[in-house]
């Protein structure tokens, strides 16, 4: 079972498994940082049954991303 809470600080060094994607634009820990002082409130996290992140969503007006790791993505959840 997934579950969904606010991201934190501490979750940027937890958060590898999910940006291994060659198509997805990685940034420096500065970008998440700021976005998380800037809008906690829209950045989440997705957590599994063991506390692993497996994916994250940010949402700045106009524009959302979601990613989730590559193991969640094929099995279809």
């Amino acid at each position: 079972m997934t579950s969904l809470r606010q991201f934190r600080p501490q979750d940027l060094l937890r958060m590898n498994l999910t940006n291994l994607d060659p198509l997805t634009e990685n940034y420096n820990l500065d970008f998440y940082l700021h976005y998380l002082i800037k809008w906690p409130s829209l950045f989440t996290v997705a957590e599994d049954q063991e506390g692993n992140i497996i994916g994250y969503s940010e949402y700045q007006p106009p524009i959302s991303a979601y990613k989730c790791t590559q193991l969640i993505e094929r099995s279809g959840q």
